[in-house]
């Protein structure tokens, strides 16, 4: 997508309604920046949830991983930010294909707005229009319906808002909604459609590593870390920093982000 810049820092909450009619939140993420220059490059920086001061601290926290998507170049370039990150970026070549599958699941939020087609009932409606971050998005409501399954919790009606910027081809705002555990809604914060020209670079002082040839999963693992390389898979496949960082499951995530089959 070119000529359409952003920048703002994604959040996911969930509101969870307790048994006296009170609210609370229950669960509040806002540590993924994601940003976009004028010639299509996306930044994605995740950054890991840390537990508060006094906790045991887990060993992802203070080491985040941050990657550029180049449809331009059909490249990525990764890097870490932290005490363990060694001050490399590495530039990869990638397919035209799985960059776009790429770029399509931090931008349009596939997860979050997909809905299971073989559920017993699902209906669809279109909320308008509304001014989001001063973006005009389209909104469409989807509610499933799911007979009582196997929780014991049911019969269950899902309703998810998905708010799109067919402009921006963005998803600026998804909230859903199921009694069984609140209503979440993921957004953005922080936004702006000027964003800063050094997102898109890797950090002063890093050495920047050039990798030629075809996109292989074998050229990939042979060129990173496997502490770059879990938590770039994870990054693509939208899993937890922790998973990514325990390495038992980096072949599942490498198949999620659409590296290996």
């Amino acid at each position: 997508v070119l000529n359409q810049p952003f920048s703002a820092t994604r959040y996911v909450r969930t509101v969870t309604i307790l048994p006296d009619g009170s609210q609370a939140i229950t669960a509040a993420h806002s540590q993924m920046k994601v940003a976009r220059d004028a010639d299509g490059r996306i930044l994605v920086d995740r950054r890991p949830d840390c537990p508060p001061p006094g906790e045991e601290v887990p060993p992802w926290c203070g080491t985040h991983v941050a990657v550029l998507f180049d449809p331009g170049a059909h490249s990525i370039t990764p890097w870490l930010w932290g005490a363990n990150s060694g001050r490399e970026a590495t530039t990869l070549p990638f397919t035209e294909k799985r960059l776009e599958k790429a770029i399509e699941r931090v931008t349009m939020d596939r997860k979050a707005s997909d809905v299971d087609s073989s559920e017993t009932s699902v209906t669809t409606q279109s909320l308008g229009q509304e001014i989001i971050n001063g973006v005009t998005a389209t909104g469409v409501r989807t509610k499933t319906f799911l007979p009582t399954g196997s929780d014991n919790y049911g019969p269950v009606t899902i309703t998810r808002d998905v708010w799109t910027s067919a402009e921006m081809k963005l998803v600026m705002k998804v909230v859903i909604t199921d009694p069984r555990t609140g209503v979440t809604t993921v957004g953005f914060e922080n936004f702006s459609l000027h964003p800063d020209a050094s997102l898109f670079l890797p950090p002063d002082g890093y050495v920047h590593n050039f990798v030629n040839g075809h996109l292989r999963p074998k050229l990939i693992e042979s060129h990173l870390p496997e502490l770059w390389l879990n938590q770039v898979w994870a990054a693509l496949a939208g899993q937890d920093l922790d998973t990514a960082w325990s390495g038992e499951h980096a072949d599942e995530m490498a198949v999620k982000a659409g590296w290996k089959n």
